[in-house]
């Protein structure tokens, strides 16, 4: 995730969907601290989900972050995430219909 040519923040992301549940998997999603709140991370989240959409079998996009990122769960929910109650390897998993 670039501000100009200066990078800002990383996304790692399925293009195709993830063969275990057939969803759509946000893996990582990081804007650097020293640029948080600048809203590079709705627009790269934002980025990264309009790509994952183009793909014909996309239903649904999966992401989760650590209990304690309030942040990031207002970030997720505020572009239409809900929280599955579920939990993998401790993170809380959210889910974006399509």
């Amino acid at each position: 995730i670039y501000a100009g040519d200066f990078m800002v923040g990383f996304a790692l992301f399925d293009e195709e969907p993830y063969p275990e549940d057939g969803c759509f998997w946000i893996v990582r999603f990081m804007i650097d601290r020293n640029y948080q709140g600048r809203g590079y991370g709705k627009a790269g989240l934002s980025a990264v989900l309009r790509k994952q959409k183009e793909h014909p079998a996309c239903t649904v996009i999966r992401i989760s972050h650590v209990p304690d990122n309030t942040a990031a769960n207002r970030l997720y929910k505020g572009l239409g995430f809900k929280e599955t109650g579920q939990f993998i390897n401790g993170e809380l998993v959210l889910d974006l219909e399509v």
